[in-house]
């Protein structure tokens, strides 16, 4: 009975861990290494942070709004992670961010410094290992006159 039984989980890990072909997630191990739980990102922009949330959120900002918040809601993570945010302008990576996951469910963000010259398309990776758990893009348009 006890063998069966073991079959029984086993068979249900092995089908509740496979994905659609091309589909990647990231897992965390539990300490026996029998549980695996999928980690995902969901990824905000904005020019200010309040609360630990996204201020007026938005997918496109001025050279004169001066800076870009990538803020990203984990969920999934069982033990202390690291995920990273990588910066695109168009295709080339800019800039690559660290950041500690404390919990099952984290609040985090990095920021980009708007200068002369980052007008163009924005995306922000964001993985887990080397598993892409979320990302996002955004616009960024020169400086209005005035300003």
């Amino acid at each position: 009975m006890r063998r069966l039984f073991t079959a029984v989980v086993l068979a249900l890990c092995v089908l509740t861990s496979i994905s659609a072909p091309g589909e990647e997630q990231a897992i965390v191990i539990h300490r026996k290494g029998e549980r695996k739980l999928p980690i995902k990102a969901s990824v905000t922009f904005c020019t200010e942070i309040q609360n630990k949330e996204c201020e007026s959120p938005s997918e496109r900002f001025s050279i004169s709004d001066g800076k870009v918040y990538c803020h990203t809601t984990i969920t999934g993570a069982t033990s202390y992670i690291e995920v990273k945010h990588r910066w695109y302008h168009g295709d080339k990576l800019v800039q690559e961010i660290r950041l500690p996951v404390r919990s099952s469910r984290w609040r985090t963000w990095s920021l980009k410094t708007l200068e002369k010259g980052a007008e163009g398309t924005w995306k922000v990776e964001v993985l887990a290992g080397d598993v892409l758990i979320g990302e996002g893009s955004f616009q960024v348009t020169p400086q209005e006159e005035g300003n």
